[in-house]
């Protein structure tokens, strides 16, 4: 039987003692003016907002507007001059993933023109105590005043899960955290397979775990609660429970393993079927250390590199130094035309990520 594989992942790079100190500083503040908004198209009146800090996710329905996250008040009327373009209809419900600045400090802003703060109940309780805190806290001085903006915490709580449906949209809500927070949601739309994640998946290397609240265990252990069970080794996990999570691995009680790049040195698992290389390694001899997980014994396994514009040179050398042929494809946001073929072949587009794959058809030569 071959399993999952292993995940080796950036967001899990930032468990180490030593990182963590470095994840706990406040960054500098943003300059609020220099920020533009980017419109994306994902289909089916469902729109990707970019700004500063978390995305933002518009959904456009019959009588109104469901909107995740809504960054930082200052860009209020930069964001909302932004949505005018997609449609007139109110904002009825915001949904905050989780309580941090960058998604929920415009919350107030929302409220005045009408719409109701929806989120987990988890995360209101971490609003009012430390959301609280920031506001009086705070100096009142320089682009990130929060002096002039009130705080907003959010009206409508939900224990696990909330569903929001008007017939054209049905969003439904469910709380995975702790995680990144305490309070962590996520929104998924079932009819366009469209999942938001705030900040418990993002796209560059490394996520901040500085919160009190912040759970790394119970993170990866949300994909139980999604149904795709899994563990997590890294710096952090004692020898023992390093021992009775590869057991439980090998044993498949869970088919997914996700590891650092240190933690995963050394495992010897067989019948692993793919890796995952989230984060695209630092040279070639961790490129084949990675991958030489699966394919053994004359097996046949699959490894998967993500890898972003950035990042072309670098993964050359990679490939050119681990002497293996892949196969490129790119990874695109579909189209409205795409995800109304949802059930059936769609061909790739352009994008910014690509997907490459490399079939081992036996174990690296030199590797264990």
């Amino acid at each position: 039987m071959n399993r999952v594989g292993i995940a080796v992942v950036a967001t899990i790079t930032a468990l180490s003692g030593s990182t963590f100190a470095q994840q706990s500083a406040a960054p500098p503040a943003p300059d609020f003016s220099k920020v533009e908004i980017k419109t994306t198209h994902l289909g089916d009146n469902i729109y990707m907002l970019e700004g500063q800090g978390g995305n933002i996710t518009v959904a456009v329905g019959k009588d109104g507007i469901i909107m995740v996250d809504g960054q930082y008040a200052p860009l209020h009327d930069k964001i909302k001059a932004a949505i005018s373009t997609i449609s007139n209809l109110p904002i009825k419900y915001l949904i905050n993933t989780h309580y941090h600045a960058d998604h929920a400090f415009g919350n107030s802003l929302y409220v005045d023109a009408g719409a109701t703060i929806v989120c987990s109940q988890d995360c209101m309780a971490e609003s009012q105590r430390k959301n609280s805190v920031a506001w009086t806290s705070d100096k009142g001085e320089g682009d990130f005043d929060l002096k002039q903006w009130r705080l907003e915490h959010p009206q409508v709580g939900f224990p696990d899960r909330m569903v929001f449906d008007d017939g054209g949209h049905r969003v439904e809500l469910t709380k995975v955290g702790p995680g990144h927070t305490l309070g962590d949601a996520i929104a998924y739309l079932p009819k366009e397979r469209i999942l938001f994640t705030g900040d418990l998946c993002l796209t560059r290397a490394g996520n901040n775990i500085a919160d009190q609240d912040a759970d790394p265990e119970s993170w990866v252990k949300a994909l139980d609660r999604l149904g795709r069970p899994a563990r997590a080794l890294h710096g952090n996990v004692g020898q023992r429970e390093r021992e009775r999570v590869l057991e439980g691995f090998r044993r498949g009680t869970f088919p997914t393993l996700v590891a650092t790049n240190l933690a995963a040195r050394g495992l010897h698992v067989d019948d692993i079927g793919h890796v995952v290389n989230y984060d695209l390694p630092e040279n070639a001899d961790t490129y084949v250390h990675r991958v030489g997980r699966t394919g053994r014994a004359g097996r046949r396994g699959i490894a998967y590199t993500f890898v972003n514009e950035t990042q072309r040179k670098d993964f050359e050398d990679i490939r050119r130094l681990a002497k293996v042929a892949f196969r490129r494809e790119r990874l695109a946001i579909p189209d409205a035309a795409t995800l109304a073929l949802a059930n059936g072949p769609s061909a790739p587009t352009p994008g910014r990520r690509m997907a490459h794959t490399r079939r081992w058809a036996r174990r690296p030569r030199g590797q264990n």
